[in-house]
């Protein structure tokens, strides 16, 4: 069994890098800052869209909320993105779920303010505009692989994704530290479906599954998962 690390599974973030336009946000002239904790909502699905954000600290997801209640989480944002661009379209309501996945610190800025803002630094524009044309891709890439892939796929690629994005290295392999429903929501799937799978990875030595973290023991196996040139097979 290979056990990753920083040289062969190059997926590992120390700190969070910041450009300099993402800076150029928080310190405009008098953004509202507030403070959410983990599980707190930022806004939900038909809320008048007036606030557009920027994460200083922590990290925050935005998800489909259907008449049931249930989630399909389509993407973690981390400090230094920015979200609610609805708010940049005047008399627009929220069509997503926003809520703080961890603790978060959000400067929050009125449409006025916000074009303000624009108009003292307009480098951010070509910014905005590539950051929303990548998390538009972002966006077409989940559909496609909800569409189109099998769970065990899905699974495999959304945890090589979350380790490149935020694990943790720890002795035994890269740790990531989510919940088993919280995961089944990144990947459209019921939460029963999604830890039946994490425990056939387990048993086949891939992952080390905790309640509220996993750890990725042997990556190079799991990307064969990915690519759909391995099974995921039950062997208890």
């Amino acid at each position: 069994m290979s056990r990753p690390d920083q040289q062969d599974l190059p997926i590992v973030r120390g700190a969070v890098e910041i450009k300099s336009e993402f800076c150029v946000l928080a310190g405009c002239q008098s953004p509202h800052r507030v403070n959410y904790r983990q599980g707190d909502l930022i806004y939900t699905p038909g809320d008048q869209a007036s606030e557009f954000y920027y994460i200083r600290q922590g990290k925050v997801k935005l998800a489909f909320l259907d008449e049931s209640g249930r989630h399909l989480t389509l993407v973690l944002l981390s400090a230094g993105d920015v979200f609610g661009e609805a708010a940049l379209i005047e008399g627009q309501e929220r069509n997503l779920l926003a809520q703080a996945h961890e603790d978060s610190c959000l400067c929050s800025f009125q449409r006025s303010h916000f074009f303000q803002c624009l108009g003292r630094h307009p480098q951010l524009i070509t910014w905005l505009l590539a950051t929303f044309a990548k998390r538009e891709q972002q966006l077409a890439e989940k559909l496609s692989l909800l569409a189109f892939k099998k769970v065990p796929v899905r699974l495999a690629q959304q945890l090589l994704n979350l380790a490149r994005q935020s694990g943790e290295q720890q002795p035994q392999g890269i740790e990531i530290r989510m919940t088993h429903q919280e995961i089944a929501d990144l990947i459209g799937a019921v939460r029963e479906t999604t830890t039946m799978m994490l425990d056939r990875l387990q048993s086949q030595g891939i992952t080390r599954n905790g309640h509220r973290s996993i750890i990725l023991l042997d990556a190079a196996r799991l990307e064969q998962v990915a690519a759909g040139q391995s099974r995921i097979s039950d062997n208890r």
